[in-house]
């Protein structure tokens, strides 16, 4: 069975090491109108008949049962909402709200559902399909900024294993797990007085994701003693020069179109330089730059009114909501300071105290933002659906997706075989399939009685298809001599035609008195019945009878008549009925319309004549 085929083949494709690339053709124009997912559609994106528009299936979704009220993930949302059909070019294909078959669609920690219902610890709906920033990931990369280019790469490359954790800590691990499927590193940043940066965009490893997003920069603390002058500057509360670095960078990302909600983060002088591209941006009404992240990063303070101005902008956007900045109770190389910025939330003592990796330590699990759904702590490996292990989009040939059923053929001696009609469910096919003859020369002899076995092609779209073989049956061909047709006997009845009689107005006769010129004869006509069709024809046509009627009046009598009273009545036509071999029995053809005749009554006294004006 073909359902069999589409298990074995899925199963080879996600055992392999092969990934398909997604992100090409993949783009659903605005105009489609969406359809609720039915129990008919679903079954045919289980057996890969309705696929994405770019004719990749899913491999979640193929040979599963996703039923259209069933929450197959638990995500407190339907299938029937997670997932939706449309047409296009008159085909179906599918669509994702958010997948049916993952918690968690976007990764960001946040259910579907959570993400789709308004609580008093989710005020607002948020999009399944689009990464909600927390303070958990802002952590991991404030860290990751830390190591070298080529290392982040390997974190965030999702198709290769982390084969090295630095210095053996599992936090890379868990950076690697979380965030490889759905960030990418778009570009780093170098410069000579020791101002280093990271720029991280979310990426679109699936169709149901967009890519670009999401957008965080992450600026390195102190590294070396190329920062060395900057920790002073700070320290001693002037404006320190990589402060000119990360304003020169805003400026450049104003510039860029791909730049649409950008975050910024960072540890320590990384924290301090965060929190002033921030405010800069918010000077300049950057409005793409959304938020800001710190970790034991020190306040701002100067000795001028410049760097105080600054600093009461970035307290603003402190009670704003719009920065958040995290310290240890043990950070005591800021404590005993500048000083942390105001508004700072002390999360308790670390292990490593005023380091970044405090904030990836015990002490955070359980702590608002940093532990968010199943990613119950933030010190371990991490956690990720595991269903997205199996998660692979490719193009399933047709052959392996629909069955087509022929009938047996059966001809007589001498016709031709033609397997087009035999297809009995055609319905269920793609209209874009073809079938060729493909028997072997001289395996069915369409001359010869016999039981024969043919052999059809089916050619889909995608150039698979299918090979069958159809059962022929020759029959002897039988020759009839004569072609007898058993017909109803028919009834012949004769029916007669009455005369009618015209009178014409005659001046030369006297009134009232009539003289026949034409003597009627009655007409007949045969009435044939043949099963329940009735036919009549003429045999001797009627001859209507003609009288003159006398109009003159005697010369003396004529000053005593009485005066004439006139009046018209008309005269019906008959309908005549002539036999004509050359129509069909039963047919008629009106060969004369018949016209009303008309006549004038004229009474004179007590004397009546009539006097025909139009003949009938």
């Amino acid at each position: 069975m073909k359902k069999n085929k589409i298990k074995l083949y899925s199963a080879l494709i996600l055992t392999s090491l092969v990934t398909v690339d997604i992100s090409s053709g993949w783009n659903i124009s605005a105009e489609i109108i969406k359809q609720v997912l039915t129990l008919e559609n679903a079954i045919k994106i289980s057996e890969g008949k309705i696929t994405l528009e770019n004719r990749q299936v899913d491999s979640l979704l193929l040979g599963s049962d996703i039923l259209p009220d069933n929450d197959n993930d638990g995500d407190g949302l339907a299938n029937k909402e997670e997932i939706y059909t449309y047409e296009k070019d008159k085909t179906t294909y599918f669509g994702y709200y958010s997948h049916p078959f993952l918690k968690d669609s976007d990764g960001d920690g946040f259910s579907d559902g959570t993400e789709r219902t308004v609580t008093d610890s989710h005020p607002q709906l948020t999009d399944p399909l689009k990464w909600d920033v927390t303070s958990r990931e802002m952590a991991m990369f404030m860290e990751l900024a830390y190591r070298d280019d080529d290392y982040i790469r390997k974190v965030l490359d999702p198709l290769q294993p982390l084969d090295i954790l630095y210095d053996g800590r599992q936090e890379y691990a868990m950076m690697h797990k979380e965030l490889s499927p759905y960030w990418r590193m778009v570009r780093t940043f170098h410069e000579n007085n020791g101002f280093d940066a990271v720029l991280f965009e979310t990426t679109s490893n699936y169709p149901f994701i967009n890519a670009g997003e999401v957008q965080v920069l992450a600026i390195r603390g102190t590294k070396g003693t190329s920062d060395v002058d900057d920790d002073l500057s700070i320290f001693f509360a002037t404006n320190p020069k990589q402060a000119n670095s990360i304003e020169r960078l805003m400026d450049q990302l104003q510039q860029s179109t791909q730049i649409n909600n950008l975050y910024l983060t960072g540890h320590s002088l990384g924290g301090y330089l965060a929190q002033r591209g921030f405010i800069y941006a918010n000077q300049k009404n950057y409005d793409w730059a959304k938020k800001s992240y710190t970790f034991n990063a020190p306040k701002i303070k100067g000795l001028v009114s410049n760097l105080n101005g600054i600093a009461a902008i970035g307290d603003q956007l402190t009670n704003e909501g719009k920065s958040i900045h995290y310290a240890t109770d043990n950070d005591t190389l800021i404590t005993n300071g500048v000083g942390h910025f105001s508004g700072t939330k002390f999360v308790g003592k670390s292990v490593a105290g005023h380091g970044s990796r405090s904030f990836l330590e015990p002490l955070m699990n359980g702590q608002y933002d940093f532990t968010t759904g199943d990613k119950k702590s933030i010190n371990e490996t991490g956690y990720i659906d595991p269903k997205l292990a199996n998660l692979y989009y490719f193009t399933l040939p047709e052959a392996n997706v629909y069955e087509p059923i022929f009938s047996n053929e059966e001809i007589f001696e001498g016709e031709e075989v033609d397997f087009n009609d035999n297809l009995t469910n055609s319905k269920d096919l793609p209209n874009t399939i073809t079938i060729q003859d493909i028997t072997p020369k001289g395996t069915v002899n369409t001359n010869k009685e016999g039981d024969y076995l043919a052999t059809v092609q089916v050619l889909y779209s995608d150039n698979s298809y299918d090979v069958l073989q159809i059962p022929v049956k020759v029959h002897k061909k039988d020759y009839p001599t004569s072609l007898s047709v058993a017909l109803p006997e028919a009834v012949i009845t004769e029916k007669e035609i009455p005369f009618d009689t015209l009178y014409q107005d005659d001046p030369t006769l006297p009134v009232g008195q009539e003289f026949e010129q034409v003597a009627g004869v009655t007409g007949k006509t045969n009435v044939i019945s043949i099963g329940d069709q009735t036919t009549e024809v003429v045999t001797t046509a009627k001859v209507d009878r003609i009288v003159r009627v006398g109009t003159k009046l005697a010369a003396a009598q004529s000053a005593d008549l009485a005066e004439a009273v006139v009046t018209e009545k008309e005269i019906p036509f008959d309908i005549l009925y002539q036999e004509d071999p050359t129509l069909p029995v039963g047919q008629e053809f009106e060969q004369v319309a018949g016209v009303t005749g008309k006549t004038n009554v004229i009474s004179i006294g007590d004397q009546t004549t009539e006097v025909v004006t139009t003949a009938k």
